[in-house]
């Protein structure tokens, strides 16, 4: 059997929008969308932050390294924007959870009334 290389980088896409979860009924549906969108933009400019934390999955688990990954980010958001409880599914490695915690730790939103605003954003993973 041919043994093909260990992928050594991979392709991060960034979905097109994040999807709004449950909301505090206080949120008015514009502040639900100024919210949306400003996950959004955090999401995006991590990407090369979440790039490496891909990278270093692909380089520490063979079983990833041959598919592509939809992965679901999701978000609570306090009312001082804070974003608390990141998750990531699937579950790709301890690891690479810890890193992207790291990752959503620096996002920030603006202070809303109320609180507990949840939001789903899509990323690709490839290895490449």
């Amino acid at each position: 059997a041919v043994k093909r290389p260990t992928p050594t980088n991979g392709h991060v896409k960034i979905g097109a929008r994040s999807r709004p979860g449950s909301a505090d009924p206080s949120l008015s549906p514009e502040q639900a969308t100024r919210l949306t969108e400003q996950f959004n933009d955090q999401v995006r400019r991590s990407r090369g932050a979440i790039q490496q934390c891909y990278v270093a999955a692909l380089k520490k688990d063979e079983s990833i390294q041959a598919r592509t990954i939809e992965l679901a980010v999701n978000v609570l958001v306090s009312s001082s924007g804070q974003i608390l409880e990141p998750t990531f599914s699937p579950r790709i490695s301890a690891d690479f959870a810890k890193c992207m915690s790291q990752v959503a730790k620096r996002w920030k939103l603006e202070k809303v009334a109320g609180g507990g605003f949840r939001l789903q954003y899509p990323v690709t993973l490839t290895p490449t």
